[in-house]
């Protein structure tokens, strides 16, 4: 009796619907991520346990480590501040300003510029910090 060898099927693992899983997860998630904007400026912001920005404001004075004040990212002097802010005020509806200072500003120039936002006529006042890990 002559017995013949069958030939073995190898068996193999197509991995391209594999591939075709991976890519369509890397788009979904490329798609779907949402980017953080930064306002501008850099600058070091205190940290607290609270630190949520509120994005109602549709006002942002930012304060730089030199103690520059810029509005909208544009930069004003002390004593143009008010009228510009004013200015802006009167433009939108919600009146409230977020006041984001770099933590290594002086002290007394936020104050200062928390002054004159009161003065300005603005309704609501925050100051922007970072949250504390």
């Amino acid at each position: 009796m002559i017995f013949y060898k069958k030939g073995r099927v190898q068996a193999r693992i197509d991995i391209s619907p594999l591939i075709d899983v991976v890519l369509s997860l890397v788009i979904f998630f490329i798609l779907s991520t949402t980017f953080i904007q930064r306002h501008g400026l850099k600058l070091d912001l205190p940290k607290s346990k609270t630190g949520d920005i509120s994005q109602e404001a549709k006002i942002m004075i930012n304060v730089d480590r030199q103690g520059g004040i810029y509005l909208d990212k544009i930069k004003v002097q002390d004593d143009e501040l008010r009228g510009v802010l004013e200015d802006r005020l009167k433009q939108v509806t919600d009146k409230k300003v977020i006041i984001r200072a770099d933590e290594k500003v002086d002290y007394g120039r936020v104050v200062k510029v928390m002054d004159i936002i009161k003065e300005s006529g603005a309704q609501g006042l925050t100051i922007a910090t970072t949250k504390r890990e």
